[in-house]
């Protein structure tokens, strides 16, 4: 019967589909793109700042 199986399989079957993948990789990606983003707009507007004082 269905609520004999072990929980295990239906895990590996979830973790090894490609879309499940897909989706916690794009979620990794998207994290750290945005972490990468935050710190470059405030590097950039600390550069600029910065360089706005030679003009």
């Amino acid at each position: 019967p269905p609520y004999m199986t072990p929980i295990e399989p239906q895990v590996g079957k979830f973790y090894n589909s490609p879309v499940a993948l897909g989706a916690g990789a794009g979620a990794v990606l998207a994290c750290t793109f945005a972490a990468l983003g935050c710190k470059l707009t405030t590097w950039t507007y600390r550069w600029m700042a910065a360089w706005s004082k030679w003009d």
